[in-house]
C-alpha cells in the first residue's frame, strides 16, 4: 500500500479541492470531522483508492496535525492511488510531495 501526503502553501481548502478535483476530474464529497479539524473534502474511487483534503489544523494543545510541515495550510493525503493520479498530482505547481511511504 502507498500512502503520500501533498502540501499546498497560503492556500483555502476549497480552492485546493477545485484545483484537485479539476486536474483529476473527480468530484469530491464534504464532510466533518474533528478528528480532521471539521470540514474536509474525500474521494473514493471504485477502485478502492482515496484522497482527502483538510486544512493543516492545530489540536486542542496547539499541536499542528503534520507540525514538520508548519508552511502548509492544506494537507493532502493520498491512499493507493495509480501511478497515472500520482503523476497528475505531481504536476499541479502548487502542490508539494511531502511524504510517501510504502506498507
Amino acid at each position: 500500500m502507498k500512502y503520500l501526503v501533498y502540501g499546498m502553501q497560503s492556500a483555502v481548502i476549497s480552492d485546493a479541492m477545485s484545483l484537485v478535483s479539476r486536474v483529476l476530474g473527480v468530484a469530491f464529497e464534504v464532510r466533518e470531522s474533528s478528528y480532521k479539524g471539521g470540514e474536509y473534502y474525500r474521494y473514493v474511487d471504485q477502485a478502492g483508492w482515496d484522497i482527502s483534503i483538510q486544512s493543516h489544523w492545530r489540536d486542542e494543545d496547539g499541536i499542528l496535525a503534520k507540525p514538520e510541515f508548519p508552511q502548509c495550510s492544506v494537507l493532502v493525503y493520498v491512499n493507493e492511488v495509480p501511478r497515472e493520479v500520482e503523476e497528475k498530482m505531481d504536476s499541479i505547481p502548487s502542490l508539494s510531495k511531502l511524504q510517501s511511504r510504502v506498507i
